[in-house]
């Protein structure tokens, strides 16, 4: 009986270290492949990931070395997901920066929300929709995630008039647990006027019944203390919608709303807004309190306020 089980014992061990040389062997092959490509990191980190990580081989390591495989596995997966070009997008984590700088006041998207979830489960496309009054010749939209530094942008520069939209895999925001309203989307066409911002809807199914509205989102890099705006048609010097914002910290997004009416509660007509807003911000020791006044350009189409977002564009 004792025989027995010093054999078993021995075939256990010898069965291990020829599954960790076979292994390793295949590993070996598939970093050299690697390094013939040029990838000499990635081919590192996926020898130590699947040494560290091959079933049953984690119980004879420290936990050292179980904590180096997984910081090894998150940087593999930083790689793999680091800012590229697709077929039809760029799409990636990009580099450690400051997204938001230059201005005291920014504006970091202009979207469509609605009260209702726009995703449920885990969708394997994200979409995104926006109108076009006329044709644009070259339009520059991007969608990020500022925390987690995700950045996604089309390689489309023209579209046509009226509702258009692109769709791109989940796969990214998933991994990185990115939701639908953590995505700041921001559009622009530029003509002989100057710059226009286009607000852009981002889904993975559109809603069927909701109270839909725009939603712009500016960062301060300094606390304001009282944030005005106000909605005017354009060529108009009154507005039609007004609101304030209160003690808005420092690089915290401050979003504006407006539900596309007017005061009174009817819906406004289609054509060129602006929205203009009048900050104040805190003032820092040895400073006056400072204000600045910033007015962006935008179409309404009570179209897009709808929710008819699935456009075969």
């Amino acid at each position: 009986m004792h025989s027995r089980l010093c054999l078993l014992s021995f075939l256990r061990v010898n069965l291990f270290w020829l599954r960790l040389v076979c292994v390793g062997a295949i590993l070996l092959n598939k970093s050299i492949e690697l390094h013939v490509m040029k990838k000499n990191q990635n081919a590192i980190v996926f020898v130590i990931l699947h040494l560290l990580f091959l079933p049953g081989l984690q119980q004879f390591l420290p936990a050292g070395w179980r904590a180096l495989g997984q910081s090894a596995s998150l940087q593999a997966q930083e790689d793999k997901y680091s800012y590229k070009v697709y077929n039809d997008r760029k799409e990636g984590i990009v580099p450690a920066k400051t997204l938001v700088a230059g201005e005291r006041l920014v504006l970091v998207s202009a979207g469509i929300e609605s009260s209702e979830s726009l995703s449920s489960g885990e969708p394997l496309e994200y979409k995104l929709a926006f109108y076009l009054h006329q044709g644009a010749r070259r339009m520059s939209l991007t969608v990020r995630e500022l925390k987690k530094r995700y950045k996604m942008e089309p390689l489309r520069r023209e579209y046509p008039a009226g509702l258009n939209s692109f769709s791109w895999p989940a796969e990214i925001p998933r991994f990185y647990q990115i939701s639908l309203q953590d995505l700041a989307p921001l559009a622009e066409i530029s003509d002989s006027s100057g710059k226009k911002i286009v607000p852009v809807a981002i889904f993975s199914a559109a809603p069927k019944h909701a109270e839909l509205n725009y939603r712009f989102c500016f960062i301060p890099l300094q606390a304001i203390s009282i944030l005005e705006y106000k909605i005017y048609p354009f060529g108009s010097l009154a507005p039609i919608y007004a609101a304030t914002l209160r003690g808005i910290n420092a690089e915290e997004e401050a979003p504006l709303r407006w539900h596309g009416k007017d005061r009174n509660n009817r819906m406004a007509g289609d054509g060129w807004y602006h929205i203009a807003v009048e900050a104040t911000f805190k003032p820092l020791p040895g400073e006056n309190a400072r204000r600045v006044n910033l007015r962006h350009t935008f179409y309404h189409a009570a179209e897009i306020l709808k929710g008819n977002w699935n456009a075969p564009r």
